[in-house]
């Protein structure tokens, strides 16, 4: 009786220890947490990119939550910009903005003004 019972606490207690490492792995594949609320990645472009779209997917996918994307263009030819510009219409909080108007991009961000897509 008592070993059915140190048995029966035994399965018990496994099955809540692997129910936890099973939640707890699915929360930290499912967690993203925010990131600092000024935090930017910067894409230099420049000359044609085959990989653009490659690049660009790439960032926005691994980018945490938050994260502000500048797409830097630096003399890119008409197609890579083309691409460029049209991913970033797609997502959100990322731009496409003139290479040399970055220092100042960043700037108007770092001091809380969101830059104007039109400007740069």
């Amino acid at each position: 009786m008592i070993r059915e019972t140190l048995l029966c606490a035994a399965v018990l207690l496994g099955a809540a220890a692997t129910l936890w490492v099973i939640t707890a792995l699915i929360g930290m594949a499912l967690y993203q947490p925010d990131c600092e609320e000024r935090t930017y990645i910067v894409i230099p472009v420049k000359g044609h990119r085959e990989d653009i779209e490659f690049v660009i997917r790439g960032v926005v996918a691994s980018r945490q939550r938050g994260a502000v994307i500048l797409v830097a263009d630096f003399g890119a030819d008409k197609e890579t910009a083309a691409i460029a510009g049209h991913l970033c219409n797609e997502y959100e909080r990322m731009e496409w903005v003139r290479g040399e108007a970055i220092a100042h991009c960043l700037h108007q961000y770092v001091n809380g003004g969101q830059h104007n897509k039109e400007e740069g």
